[in-house]
């Protein structure tokens, strides 16, 4: 039993208020039936929800299944399918419930290998989900002004202690991260004259010189080569795509300086933008 409910007490609390769009449990409690009658009658809930067996036994009719849990077992419910539960008469059942809906659901459901075939999963309510279970209905009964968040926050602990989904971890690669940012921050800011590579340092918190490394590193060329990079392929996309003139397309693009962008062009492609805006026309 839950160490801060009496035996003979039932408790719940509800709310109305959606907190967040992936996940919002709208209900949980606490039923103990020796104290309560259990139910035969099919019926179907307007949310999800999910039990949590913590002494004695029953049954879970859903799905055209049958389930014969008991202590230490979970099962859920889904709002689309009719269903009963009950306990043993010789060995009535307390658990507790969370009650939930959210476009997270079905991922949810899947984390923890539950699914619309398999509705509940044998020794699942291990110490440490009695333990997160307690310490929410114990807060949530002094102040339930907090129970929205509060019982997102126990109920995705819970799922967290029952996640089966065993993909390996993979450590993030750090260097990658930092080189994958200075990319998407030239890529971004490349057609601002007034951009340098030296910004980008300053934008990650990281000193330039040990940005400069880890980007050629990574890469195979520097950063000042792949701002430059990215200026004159946006700029040969525009002779290509449009009539403005040569100087207003080098504006565009970042080279304020009108004559350095023809010779950076002339250089990188063999021709001048005149040049190459007439041979891709010759082209089509």
């Amino acid at each position: 039993m839950i160490a801060n409910i009496a035996e003979d007490e039932l408790f719940s609390v509800y709310s109305d208020r959606p907190i967040l769009s992936g996940l919002t449990v709208v209900h949980t409690g606490y039923n103990n039936f020796k104290y309560v009658a259990g139910s035969k009658v099919k019926r179907k809930e307007e949310h999800y929800t999910m039990h949590f067996i913590l002494s004695g036994s029953g049954f879970l009719h859903i799905g055209g299944k049958t389930y014969e849990l008991s202590k230490g077992d979970m099962f859920y419910c889904s709002p689309d399918e009719l269903f009963s539960y009950y306990p043993k008469e010789d060995d009535p059942w307390e658990y507790v419930w969370f009650g939930f809906y959210g476009e997270s659901v079905e991922e949810i459901l899947r984390l923890i290998g539950l699914n619309s075939e398999v509705y509940a999963r044998k020794a699942a309510v291990t110490d440490s989900v009695v333990k997160i279970i307690d310490v929410f209905l114990r807060e949530v009964k002094k102040s339930s002004k907090k129970f929205s968040l509060s019982a997102v926050a126990a109920f995705t602990g819970i799922m967290s202690e029952l996640a089966t989904d065993d993909a390996p971890f993979k450590p993030e690669n750090m260097t990658r991260r930092y080189v994958n940012h200075a990319r998407n921050c030239i890529e971004n800011n490349f057609s601002d004259s007034e951009f340098r590579i030296e910004h980008v340092g300053q934008l990650l918190f990281l000193n330039h010189t040990y940005l400069c490394r880890l980007f050629l590193s990574e890469t195979g060329t520097t950063m000042i080569s792949y701002l430059r990079e990215c200026r004159i392929n946006a700029a040969k996309k525009m002779l290509f795509t449009t009539d403005k003139t040569v100087r207003e397309i080098s504006l565009n693009c970042g080279f304020g300086d009108y004559p350095h962008f023809c010779k950076i062009f002339l250089r990188s492609t063999g021709c001048t933008p005149s040049e190459y805006r007439e041979k891709i026309k010759n082209r089509l």
